[in-house]
């Protein structure tokens, strides 16, 4: 079969040193396991250039001043910040040509600065620049340069007085004597924020946050210090000395992050030199990745069907009403145990997990209370379980009592996202639960909360191998209500991310596989008692939902993981 092919990013940044770590992801393809590329441009005309092709759809994503990045989008501009690229502060330097009579900053106060373009850092950095000096930056004129280039020329021919630009890219016209610089003038925000337009957040979520972690992860840290130091003088042109006084001040965050009042200060200043007319909230500028449209209600499809079969096949064994076990429960197969293989699993949790009657586990996803069951029965032990639905939640209950573990397990009807617990838990599990939640990252740091130190958990989850179709996707998301599917790499960041260690992953690709093609074979050859059962509408949508599932596990596509994990001492 195919490849399915790779989705491509048309990503821009300035050809200047901060931009290293994409030069070497692209020259050791870095994301060749990936599911997604990137084309880069390099932008000479800086911010104000990227800020345009952003509007025309020209490019997807950018790396830019922070200052240029809110200024633009509180204009309207259709795109979101979607991470912190360089955490320091940008020093720039304040230049004029070396034959000129400016000697001293001072002496450029109703001077004419050079400019790449309206709105780029170089305008709104002059403004900045004006205020720290106390100078009326109402009277302040512009030359408009296009780029670096440009901007020489300007100088050199006398079209401007100064030009303002990053410290450490201009050093090398500085030394060479063309240049002189009068003064610095260092931002009083992080210097470089990361820019996408809404369309591709909404497509791409979880593949932007990839994406980040591998620039993070492998192409920052892809060579020593020392060589990297050494790569950049050679890449850019720039004095060794130079290079080394660069790299000690600049402080890299690469994630999807922003300081709690950068993006409010970053408007507050913008707005008194009235460069914008309004603030907006953080939430109008920044998307952290992990906030997509709220969840949709979870698939009727996949769930409230099962309350009605359940009674429906207890009815039928003659057990609607009275005392029950969990093996007739059991026995009921997928009605009862939701999750892949079954009771099987339940009996690794309690081994893996060591339960027994003085633990108390947290059932994240509780569901009609199957797995919690089987857990408390066999080990004794005291469980806690939390479901959002609250159908599921009120069969649950009733099970519960009528096979006497009403006072084993406790269950509450609610949403996880507003569970609040600190260090009470010895253990939690989470069987195929985290993919319907929208704020997967925060659910698992509300998990780590609720965990004693030294605790740890079980979580069984889909994960995605290769890009999905729209159609595949659209299957996951109506029928299984799996709206925040990502990769294994993804996961993983998340849980060291929560604070989670100890961390060991099974692979679940095969086994998995085989099951759910079993499932579907098994299915479809007692087609006549499944209608008869079912009825014609849901044993049809079943059997097409049973032979997708097939179908992507089989093609690669999707795949299964089990994770064990423990909250460190």
């Amino acid at each position: 079969m195919p490849k399915s092919p790779k989705i491509t990013f048309r990503i821009g940044g300035v050809p200047e040193h901060f931009n290293y770590p994409w030069k070497i992801a692209t020259e050791q393809k870095l994301l060749k396991d990936s599911p997604f590329e990137y084309q880069w441009t390099d932008y000479p005309g800086g911010t104000g250039a990227m800020c345009q092709d952003l509007r025309e759809q020209k490019l997807d994503i950018a790396l830019m001043l922070t200052e240029g990045a809110v200024a633009d989008i509180v204009r309207k501009s259709a795109t979101k910040i979607i991470g912190t690229y360089v955490l320091s502060p940008l020093t720039w330097g304040i230049h004029t040509h070396a034959e000129s009579d400016f000697q001293n900053l001072s002496d450029l106060e109703n001077g004419i600065f050079a400019i790449s373009r309206y709105q780029s850092g170089s305008h709104l950095m002059s403004f900045v620049n004006a205020e720290q000096q106390g100078w009326d930056f109402g009277k302040i004129a512009f030359e408009l340069v296009g780029n670096f280039e440009g901007a020489k020329k300007a100088l050199k021919n006398g079209e401007a007085d100064a030009f303002m630009w990053e410290k450490y890219t201009t050093q090398p016209t500085v030394k060479s004597g063309e240049w002189r610089r009068v003064g610095e003038c260092i931002t009083p925000w992080p210097a470089f924020v990361i820019v996408a337009r809404q369309e591709i957040i909404e497509q791409h979520r979880e593949y932007l946050k990839q994406l980040l972690q591998i620039i993070l992860e492998k192409a920052l840290p892809f060579y020593d210090a020392k060589a990297t130091k050494a790569y950049i003088s050679q890449k850019y042109q720039l004095d060794l000395e130079d290079v080394e006084a660069w790299y000690a001040q600049t402080k890299w965050l690469c994630q999807p992050k922003i300081l709690s009042d950068t993006l409010q200060l970053t408007q507050k200043k913008l707005l008194e030199l009235g460069i914008i007319d309004e603030v907006l909230p953080n939430d109008k500028l920044f998307d952290d990745l992990e906030l997509p449209q709220a969840a949709p209600e979870l698939s009727p499809l996949m769930y409230h069907w099962r309350v009605d079969s359940l009674q429906k096949a207890l009815a039928q064994k003659n057990k609607a009403q009275g005392v029950l076990t969990v093996k007739d429960l059991t026995d009921l197969g997928h009605l009862d145990q939701y999750h892949y293989l079954g009771v099987a699993t339940c009996h690794e949790i309690i081994k893996e997990l060591d339960l027994n009657k003085e633990k108390y586990v947290l059932d994240i996803g509780s569901g009609i209370g199957g797995t919690a069951r089987v857990l408390a029965e066999q080990s004794l032990c005291q469980i806690k379980g939390i479901e959002l639905q609250k159908p599921l939640h009120e069969l649950a209950q009733n099970l519960d009592e009528r096979v006497g573990l009403k006072e084993q397990i406790e269950l509450i009807n609610a949403d996880f996202m507003d569970f609040e617990a600190s260090a009470i838990f010895d253990h939690f599990v989470s069987l195929m639960v985290f993919m319907h939640m929208p704020q997967r990252a925060k659910a698992l740091q509300i998990a780590h909360q609720a965990l004693k130190n030294n605790g740890s958990f079980w979580i069984e989850d889909l994960i995605i191998r290769r890009p999905l179709t729209s159609d595949e996707q659209k299957v996951l998301t109506e029928s299984v209500s799996a709206i925040s599917l990502t990769s294994l790499e993804a996961y993983r960041q998340d849980l060291k991310d929560a604070g989670f260690g100890g961390l060991r992953f099974k692979i679940m690709n095969d086994p998995w596989q085989n099951w759910t093609q079993k499932r579907y074979e098994d299915f479809v050859k007692n087609e006549a008692a499944q209608k008869s059962f079912f009825g014609e509408e849901i044993y049809q949508k079943r059997r097409d939902f049973y032979e997708t599932m097939a179908k992507l596990f089989k093609a690669g596509n999707l795949g299964g993981i089990r994770i064990y994990g423990k909250k460190p001492m």
